[in-house]
């Protein structure tokens, strides 16, 4: 690979991340839905933070995962009716892009997938949570 080529490969992903890291806030905020890549989260992640953990994907499944390989996913989670969940991009799109060649049956894919979360309720009333282990030490 060229160096010329290799700096554009970069700058693409570089771009893509960019991309990404607002859709992941608008989510977050917006619908509760924290984006996972096989556990890391991308909430709040620098551009090279969302580049790395894509990176780290190869440890997981033994292929790469590229930013262009799970934009048009997430794309289609902001579009979603979702209720507050917690989402791992990673292994949905290693599953989607093992079974296809192209970016369509994206909405139907993650209908199936999440169907769970897709009531689009949040949680409305509080619920209190006891703590135990938080007494003195060394009395």
């Amino acid at each position: 690979m060229t160096p010329e080529k290799h700096l554009l490969e970069w700058q693409t992903s570089q771009t893509i991340a960019e991309t990404i890291s607002p859709i992941l806030g608008q989510l977050y905020r917006d619908k509760g839905v924290e984006v996972l890549l096989f556990g890391k989260t991308l909430v709040n992640a620098a551009t090279i933070d969302i580049i790395k953990a894509h990176r780290l994907a190869r440890r997981y499944t033994g292929q790469s995962l590229s930013p262009e390989q799970t934009l048009p996913l997430i794309k289609t989670l902001a579009s979603m009716e979702l209720s507050p969940c917690r989402v791992d991009i990673g292994q949905l799109a290693h599953t989607f892009w093992q079974e296809r060649d192209d970016e369509h049956g994206v909405k139907d894919y993650l209908h199936t997938s999440l169907l769970n979360a897709m009531n689009g309720q949040s949680i409305t009333e509080p619920r209190d949570v006891v703590l135990y282990g938080f007494g003195r030490i060394g009395r």
